[in-house]
This record gives C-alpha cells, sequence and structure tokens, in this order.
C-alpha cells in the first residue's frame, strides 16, 4: 500500500526526509491499526505544529554567506511547513479561517 501511493506521486522512499519518513510511517501504522478520528488528527496536527515551532525558533542567525544561505532557506522551508499545517488545523476547526486563508494564498498567487 505504501509504494503504491509513493509511485502515485512518482515519489520513493528514499527520496523522503527522516521527518517525512517518520510522519508516514506513524500515518501508516495509524491506518492498519485503528481508525482514523477528525480528533486524532486534530492532535496530531497540533504536535506537528509545535515540532516546526520548535524547529524555527532554533534557526540561528547567520555569521556567514554559506549559512545564511542554508538559515535562510531552511527558515523559509519552515514557515512554509509551519503556514500548511496551521491552513489544516483551522480547516478542522473553523471553515471560515480556512477560507480566509485560501483567499489569501489566492491572492498571492495572483501577484
Amino acid at each position: 500500500m505504501l509504494s503504491q501511493l509513493l509511485d502515485k506521486y512518482n515519489l520513493k522512499y528514499e527520496d523522503l526526509n527522516p521527518a517525512e519518513r517518520e510522519t508516514l510511517n506513524q500515518w501508516m501504522t495509524a491506518l492498519s491499526t485503528s481508525k482514523v478520528t477528525v480528533e486524532g488528527v486534530k492532535d496530531y496536527l497540533a504536535q506537528l505544529i509545535v515540532a516546526v515551532e520548535r524547529e524555527l525558533a532554533d534557526v540561528r542567525e547567520s555569521t556567514s554567506f554559506w549559512s545564511y544561505l542554508f538559515n535562510h532557506k531552511k527558515d523559509t522551508f519552515l514557515k512554509a511547513r509551519l503556514k500548511n499545517y496551521l491552513m489544516l488545523q483551522d480547516f478542522l476547526t473553523s471553515p471560515d479561517k480556512a477560507q480566509k486563508y485560501i483567499e489569501q494564498s489566492i491572492k498571492n498567487i495572483k501577484q
């Protein structure tokens, strides 16, 4: 089942970073052992948000050009992940908040 899912998106398990692998394994375990509930997803999403916030807080000030490039990229990716998680959380907790995020995203695409 896992390989079929990854093949659908032209991915291999080896292409995933360690955090993605862990998340995928947790989801597969959850799917095989129990039913997925909205409350369970909300709880798991809250854990993901806290984890990204901690990673984001650990991004240090740049002391060289190379560290600036690396930290800037990492900072951007972490902020994008956090925004996606927050959008999912809002979608699960309040359709109005999700609509605002969608409208803002569409507005950003136009610019």
